[in-house]
């Protein structure tokens, strides 16, 4: 695998991961009531306007359906006849954080603990919370302290896993994502991780074969589906890519990670304006998610636009300070601008990524053109 794939790829398949190989577990709806039981729960909310185990439950079938604000809503209720009733300040920290609002979430996970310090639900979801945020090592230290309490928690393994996997140490990663389908043999994120880790090493047959693993449990699964359009992604078979995004928008098809995906494929086969259109499907949901911010940016360059591209690069900066690659983009789009602005750029991502090979090759490139018109 090249240099270039591995850049790409990494830029604009990142947050795929990071929001499809973190599990975050509470109490779910099917836990505390039947699928068809709704009606059920409305009743004795209705006939208990105080009972706060109802409140919480109207909440989870919200939460079940991803309607997490008005979840929160539900918890809120609960929590202001009981303050410190935990099913509500872990569901609704387990809200917050689907909303992407960690701080938040980390608040209310640290407020179980501090009544119930081996919280292991509270541990894992304050781990989550801080890997999301960029605090790799606090969230290390917490999964660890998970483990510490159950070393069989599936979660915090599968969650650890995803987190050394991001942070490169692949080899590390299989290692724990081999001990949780070791525990439950369909715990189909392990599949789909210990694909994406595999082909991370260049190992793309590999790959395949744990990812249709997981398929075979579940042809439905969006995770294994984003995985297995990835692997293809990486292998240069994009059509077969968009095949994979399309089925699994069929589940869910609202989907900004997956619109996104669909316009990186484009993108790949060079065909810019539905790469545009896709982009801006995924934006229309979350405007904030910023590897579509980034996709953008990167398609306006090659239809010549420069300057809108520019102002989509900066956006994703100001949402990802740290986002090397962004500063590369940056850089790119500045050389046709300003060449001592571009090379500012360029060497801020060196400084983040000191094996970027992209940005030091348009370093050279752009210093060559600064020397040239000296």
């Amino acid at each position: 695998m090249s240099s270039k794939i591995i850049l790409i790829v990494t830029m604009l398949f990142s947050i795929t991961f990071l929001l499809y190989h973190h599990n975050i577990e509470g109490t779910t709806a099917d836990d505390v009531v039947g699928k068809n039981e709704t009606t059920i729960v409305d009743n004795n909310q209705e006939n208990n306007p105080n009972d706060v185990a109802s409140l919480v439950d109207k909440g989870l079938i919200l939460y079940n359906m991803s309607k997490y604000e008005e979840a929160v809503e539900w918890f809120d209720k609960a929590l202001a006849i009981d303050s410190n009733y935990l099913d509500a300040l872990i569901n609704k920290g387990r809200a917050f954080y689907n909303l992407e609002r960690y701080e938040e979430s980390l608040q209310l996970f640290d407020k179980v603990l501090s009544f119930q310090p081996n919280n292991v639900i509270a541990i894992n979801g304050k781990a989550v919370s801080l890997d999301d945020i960029g605090r790799n090592n606090e969230a290390i230290r917490w999964y660890d302290r998970a483990l510490s309490i159950d070393p069989n928690h599936a979660h915090a393994l599968n969650n650890k896993g995803r987190l050394l996997d991001e942070l490169g140490k692949h080899e590390e990663a299989i290692q724990f994502y081999d001990k949780v389908l070791s525990i439950d043999s369909q715990y189909l994120d392990a599949y789909s991780n210990k694909g994406s880790a595999l082909s991370y090493m260049g190992k793309e047959k590999e790959a395949m074969q744990w990812v249709d693993k997981a398929l075979a449990i579940d042809s439905n699964d969006t995770n294994a589906l984003l995985t297995k359009g990835w692997v293809l992604y990486v292998n240069g078979r994009y059509n077969e890519s968009l095949q994979y995004s399309d089925k699994a928008l069929q589940t869910d098809p609202d989907d900004f990670v997956i619109l996104s995906n669909k316009g990186l494929a484009f993108y790949k086969l060079g065909e810019y304006e539905q790469a545009l259109k896709w982009f801006d499907k995924a934006l229309s949901i979350d405007p904030n998610y910023y590897e579509s911010v980034a996709g953008k940016g990167i398609v306006l360059h090659e239809l010549g636009k420069p300057a809108e591209a520019q102002d989509f690069f900066n956006k994703v900066l100001s949402l990802e300070p740290n986002y090397a690659k962004s500063m590369e983009g940056a850089g790119f789009s500045l050389t046709n601008m300003s060449n001592d602005k571009a090379v500012e750029w360029l060497d801020r991502a060196l400084v983040i990524g000191p094996s970027n090979l992209d940005a030091l090759n348009r370093i050279n490139g752009t210093k060559s053109s600064v020397n040239s018109t000296e």
